[in-house]
């Protein structure tokens, strides 16, 4: 099963923005809750039994302003982790992956967010946003049996961002 999250951030200071980041962080860290909570009722005894959260670099970095999503996407990290070693005892494996930014390809895009993509891939060592294929592949991965021995991980998919002290060449 693939349990996916909500973004953004209001800002630190101002009227109600702690109210709004609490409704976000609380947003993306049940929803992934409960999907892993239904996924451990409705997985079978006799498949490989598998759920994959995705979450994002942002829960292993930080940036300017945008502190309820990092800390959503850190806080369900360690929820796989605790659910790991929860249901690790009933055969069931719980990871997540920590994507980086994906290429869309979409003609709508603005061009603020094409902008922004091209500007931000000169950080990844990788020099490049990743292809959803390839996320979705390590999740392939993950949910088949050739990942029988893991769980509780956090696999990052991120060309290398989160390896980087940010001195790329």
């Amino acid at each position: 099963m693939l349990l996916a999250e909500i973004g953004g951030s209001p800002a630190l200071h101002g009227p109600g923005t702690v109210a709004e980041g609490e409704h976000l962080l609380a947003r993306n860290l049940n929803s992934v809750a409960l999907g892993i909570q239904a996924a451990v009722e409705g997985l079978s005894i006799d498949g490989h039994r598998s759920i994959v959260a995705t979450s994002s670099v942002a829960g292993l970095l930080a940036d300017p302003g945008n502190w309820a999503y990092h800390a959503s996407k850190i806080a369900m990290i360690d929820l796989v982790r605790s659910s790991a070693l929860t249901y690790a005892a009933r055969g069931i494996r719980v990871n997540t992956v920590a994507s980086g930014l994906l290429r869309t390809d979409d003609p709508d895009e603005s061009p603020a967010n094409q902008t922004f993509g091209r500007d931000f891939s000169r950080r990844i060592p990788l020099f490049r946003l990743a292809q959803p294929s390839e996320i979705a592949s390590v999740i392939a991965f993950l949910i088949s049996p050739a990942a029988s021995y893991v769980t509780g991980a956090r696999l990052a998919v991120d060309g290398g961002l989160t390896a980087s002290a940010g001195l790329v060449f």
